[in-house]
C-alpha cells in the first residue's frame, strides 16, 4: 500500500520536473538560467508535495479508496519532513541566482516591487510551514493534542499562499504545460477543504445513541444503537472508528470492542483526557456521531494457524471481538496472548468476557508494577522476545499482532526483529488524528 501512495506521488513529481527542464530547453526563456530553473523546479514539487499532505489527511478519502489509515499517517509524516526540506531549498537558488548576478544576497524582507512583494507571501508560508514542524516533530511531547491540533490545521492556509506565490512569480507558471496542471490540483485542493469542511459539520456520520455505559477502573464501556438502521455502521473485526459529539467539535478515534451485526456498537477507552470524560458524563440517549470503521489491523489473520496477541492497556480492544470469535474460526488453531498491564486489576474484557477460558487462547498476564503474584500464567515485568518464548517454541512459525502505548509497541517490534522475527510477521495499530 505504501509503495502505491509513493508511486502516485512520484508520478506527479516527475512530471513537474521534466515539464520545466523541457520548457527551458526547447522554449526562449532568456531571463532564466539555470539557478532559477532549479529553483522553479524544487517550488513546483515542493507545490506538489503539499497537496499530497492534504489529500492523504482526508480520512473520507482514505475510507473510499479502502487505505490503511496507519499506511497513509506514515507517507504523510514523511512528506512533512520533505517539504521543510523543499522550503529551505526553494529560496536558497534564488540567494544564490543574485549573488552571481549582482553580488547581492536578499535576506530582509522587501515590499518595494510586486516581485518583492510575492515573495514575503512566500516566506509568510515557510513561516507557517516552521512552525507547525517545529510543533509537530520537534516539541510535540510538551504540548497538548488540542494545541498541536489547531495549529496543524492553520496549515491550510499554506497551500493558498504557496499558489498566490506561484502562480505570481513562478518563472514557467504562465506555460500550459504548467499553469493547467497547477490549478488541477489546487482546484482539486479546494474540493477537498469543503469534504472535510463538510465532514466536520457531522452531517453525513451516523448518528448512533447511548444506551448504556460502565466503568472498570479507569476504562469506560460505550454501549451504541444507530438511530437509522441504514446508518449503521459494518465493521472487521480490530477496526476503529472517530467519535464526534457536536458538529464541528473533536473526532477521537476508538477501537470497536464489539459490533453485533445488528447495529450495537461497543466501544472501550481510557475514562483519562478532556474528551473521554466528556463521553463519561454523557447522558444515556445522547446522539454521538460516528466515522468509520477505519483500520486493516487484524485483515488476513484468518488465514493464520498460529498468532501470538500482544496487548498493553486499553490495547486489548482490538482483540476482544476476534478472541472470543476464535473457536469459530477454523483456520485458527492457536492464540499466545499477552496481556500486560500494571496490575491484574488492571486486566479488562478478560475475566468478564471469559477469554482466558477459551480452548483456543493461552492467556498470559504481564504485570510492571505488581509482585508476588504466584497464579498460573502470569509474569512480572514486560513482554519480550524470552518471555513469549518461554510459553511458544515455534516462535518463527507465527504472525505477532501488537496494540498498546507506542514505545510499548516500538519496543516490543525491535525485541522481535533483534531476535529474529521478519518484520512482515509483526502488525501493529496504529491511528491518529
Amino acid at each position: 500500500m505504501k509503495k502505491l501512495i509513493y508511486s502516485l506521488i512520484w508520478v506527479s513529481v516527475v512530471y513537474v520536473i521534466i515539464a520545466p527542464i523541457y520548457l527551458f530547453f526547447n522554449n526562449n526563456y532568456r531571463d532564466v538560467d539555470l539557478f532559477l530553473l532549479m529553483g522553479s523546479i524544487v517550488g513546483l514539487v515542493l507545490f506538489v508535495v503539499f497537496f499530497w499532505q492534504y489529500a492523504l489527511s482526508l480520512k473520507v478519502l482514505n475510507k473510499f479508496l479502502r487505505l490503511d489509515l496507519a499506511t497513509v499517517i506514515a507517507v504523510h509524516k514523511d512528506l512533512g519532513i520533505y517539504s521543510v526540506i523543499l522550503l529551505f531549498i526553494h529560496p536558497l537558488y534564488k540567494q544564490i541566482d543574485s549573488f552571481f548576478n549582482d553580488g547581492s544576497l536578499k535576506l530582509l524582507p522587501s515590499l518595494e516591487t510586486r516581485f518583492d512583494q510575492m515573495v514575503v507571501v512566500g516566506e509568510i508560508g515557510l513561516a507557517l510551514v516552521l512552525v507547525t514542524w517545529v510543533l509537530g516533530y520537534l516539541i510535540k511531547k510538551y504540548i497538548t493534542f488540542r494545541f498541536w491540533k489547531f495549529t496543524h490545521l492553520a496549515t491550510y492556509l499554506v497551500m493558498p499562499i504557496v499558489y498566490i506565490h506561484a502562480t505570481q512569480i513562478g518563472s514557467f507558471i504562465s506555460h500550459p504545460l504548467i499553469y493547467i496542471f497547477i490549478n488541477i490540483l489546487f482546484v482539486t485542493y479546494l474540493v477537498f477543504v469543503f469534504i472535510r469542511l463538510i465532514d466536520a459539520s457531522g452531517i453525513f456520520k451516523a448518528k448512533y445513541k447511548l444506551i448504556n455505559k460502565e466503568v472498570i477502573n479507569d476504562v469506560l464501556q460505550l454501549t451504541l444503537e444507530p438511530t437509522k438502521s441504514y446508518s449503521r455502521i459494518k465493521s472487521r473485526m480490530g477496526q476503529f472508528i472517530y467519535t464526534q459529539l457536536t458538529p464541528f467539535g473533536e473526532a477521537h478515534p476508538y477501537s470497536i470492542v464489539w459490533n453485533d451485526n445488528k447495529g450495537v456498537l461497543v466501544l472501550g477507552l481510557k475514562a483519562v483526557g478532556k474528551f473521554s470524560k466528556q463521553l463519561l458524563h454523557a447522558k444515556l440517549d445522547s446522539i454521538i456521531m460516528l466515522d468509520g470503521p477505519y483500520g486493516k489491523f487484524l485483515d488476513g489473520i484468518e488465514k493464520v494457524e498460529h498468532a501470538v496477541f500482544i496487548a498493553g492497556g486499553i490495547g486489548i480492544t482490538p482483540f476482544v471481538e476476534f478472541t472470543l470469535n476464535s473457536n469459530n474460526i477454523n483456520s485458527i488453531k492457536k492464540i499466545d496472548f499477552f496481556y500486560a498491564t500494571k496490575t491484574l486489576n488492571d486486566s479488562v474484557f478478560v475475566n468478564k468476557q471469559s477469554i482466558k477460558n477459551l480452548p483456543k487462547v493461552n492467556l498470559v498476564n504481564v504485570l510492571s508494577l505488581q509482585t508476588n503474584i504466584n497464579e498460573a500464567n502470569v509474569e512480572q515485568g514486560f513482554v519480550t522476545h524470552s518471555l513469549i518464548n518461554k510459553y511458544n517454541k515455534s516462535m518463527n512459525n507465527c504472525e505477532y499482532y501488537i496494540c498498546g502505548p507506542a514505545l510499548m509497541m516500538k519496543a516490543v517490534s525491535e525485541d522481535l526483529i533483534k531476535n529474529g522475527i521478519e518484520p512482515s510477521k509483526i502488525h501493529t495499530e496504529e491511528f491518529s488524528w
